[in-house]
């Protein structure tokens, strides 16, 4: 079965059983005590990123509480070394392992389910039935019927890590803005010594890497603005100018590394 028509049926179902349950938005009170909380950021790693400041937030509304999120496989390693979590799960992908997904999130017992990123058609259901936890996600979405609260957002220009931090604001209250984090797991610390040595970095030596690559050439930023950047960065005394890509990258990143 396809996944459009899988869709159509599951919303049938849960259309039924939130019906059942008197489940929706505005039926039900936001927990008065959030001990346990579902965090969902299950798309790229760049979007991830830009969670990070609603799950540092998370950490500030609710200082006692178990915060676990809900990330894709291949970021998991990275936010394994988030202090501000205390559980990570994988997402395994649309309608993949959904059962034992389901008991893993169900062990969980969140009382609060904050979605702050996910474009798959099961992610809200998958939040829904981790239990009873109250739910939270941006309006508009697929299954936004079995939300308890949808946060919208009005302002387009609002910077997407605002929107994230807007979810957990619509529960917990007023919380400042804070920058996107990245953490670095000891083992991937100890890989960056040995690969810093072998770039022959001198001790204090500082990296800036940089990335010219883009999925489609109007992403791309000209070469000649590239290699101005480059040359400026090297006159920087304590500066080390990397660029990084994709193999097939590889000639147009040397080519800007010699001028």
């Amino acid at each position: 079965m396809s996944a459009r028509p899988a869709t159509r049926i599951l919303a049938w179902y849960f259309r039924r059983h939130a019906r059942r349950r008197n489940r929706g938005p505005g039926r039900r009170a936001a927990p008065g005590e959030v001990r346990r909380v579902l965090l969902v950021s299950s798309t790229g790693l760049g979007d991830t990123v830009l969670s990070t400041p609603a799950i540092a937030a998370a950490r500030e509304a609710w200082p006692e509480a178990e915060l676990h999120l809900l990330v894709k496989g291949a970021w998991a390693g990275l936010f394994s070394a988030c202090p501000h979590l205390d559980g990570v799960t994988i997402y395994p992908g649309k309608f993949k392992r959904v059962g034992p997904l389901l008991r893993e999130l169900r062990s969980i017992r969140p009382d609060l389910a904050l979605i702050l990123h996910g474009n798959d058609p099961d992610i809200v259901p998958l939040a829904y039935l981790s239990g009873r936890p109250y739910l939270v996600c941006r309006a508009s979405v697929r299954f936004d019927f079995l939300l308890d609260q949808g946060v919208y957002f009005d302002d387009p220009d609002r910077h997407i890590a605002e929107r994230r931090l807007d979810v957990v604001r619509a529960v917990a209250g007023p919380l400042d803005s804070r920058s996107p984090e990245i953490f670095v797991p000891p083992r991937m610390r100890d890989w960056a010594a040995v690969f810093r040595a072998d770039l022959g970095l001198a001790s204090g030596e500082r990296m800036l890497v940089l990335n010219p690559g883009g999925s489609r050439q109007p992403k791309q930023w000209p070469d000649h603005h590239w290699r101005d950047l480059i040359a400026r960065l090297g006159r920087v005394r304590g500066l080390r100018p990397v660029l990084f890509g994709s193999p097939a990258e590889r000639p147009r990143l040397e080519a800007l590394a010699h001028g």
